[in-house]
């Protein structure tokens, strides 16, 4: 089952999606969420909460490492965070890569 981070999952298109991906029965869905109210109604969905923001990389790339997550979605928004979230993730991304390389 394929892993995916949702940024913007609490949002209305963010939230769409993490439930048609769960509907869908293939996925495992994780959304980024700003407070623990937010948190609580993701979990209330059957998405599982992580709280964070998406201007700061800290709790969603230590998810990304610590989950193996295969897939993550920016739905928070067209914003100046949105380039620093696509360099984050390109980064993390590399770095599995090498390490897969290195263990052959």
């Amino acid at each position: 089952m394929s892993k995916v981070l949702i940024l913007g999952a609490t949002g209305y298109i963010g939230q769409a999606l993490a439930l048609s991906l769960l509907r869908s029965g293939l996925f495992t869905v994780y959304g980024l969420a700003r407070t623990p109210a937010k948190a609580r109604a993701l979990s209330a969905l059957e998405i599982i909460p992580v709280l964070g923001s998406a201007s700061d990389s800290a709790a969603y790339l230590a998810l990304i490492a610590s989950a193996s997550i295969d897939i993550v979605v920016d739905a928070a928004g067209a914003n100046r965070a949105s380039a620093q979230i696509l360099a984050d993730v390109h980064r993390a991304g590399a770095a599995r890569l090498a390490a897969a390389r290195a263990q052959g």
